[in-house]
């Protein structure tokens, strides 16, 4: 019964990326059809602008929030290449 992978750890973690494609997904569509990037800006995504309300607006918080984004993407990128290089 004990097995190397978890089931139901396994099938939570797919539906947190399946919702979350949905949910970037929508984003996209709302941003596009009112034509506002900041639906867009990680910040709002993630809910900081609940805890920080200024935090989602302007020019400066896009761009830095597109490259933490962009980081946080080389990471886990870089870590699965390391992954599967060792296996």
């Amino acid at each position: 019964m004990h097995s190397k992978k978890n089931i139901y750890i396994d099938t939570f973690l797919k539906l947190v990326l399946v919702v979350a494609a949905i949910h970037i997904f929508l984003l996209v569509v709302y941003s596009i059809a009112y034509s506002d990037l900041s639906y867009l800006n990680f910040f709002r995504i993630v809910s900081l602008d609940v805890l920080f309300p200024e935090i989602s607006e302007g020019t400066t918080s896009f761009v830095i929030s597109t490259s933490i984004f962009i980081v946080i993407y080389l990471v886990i990128f870089f870590f699965l290449l390391k992954r599967r290089k060792t296996l």
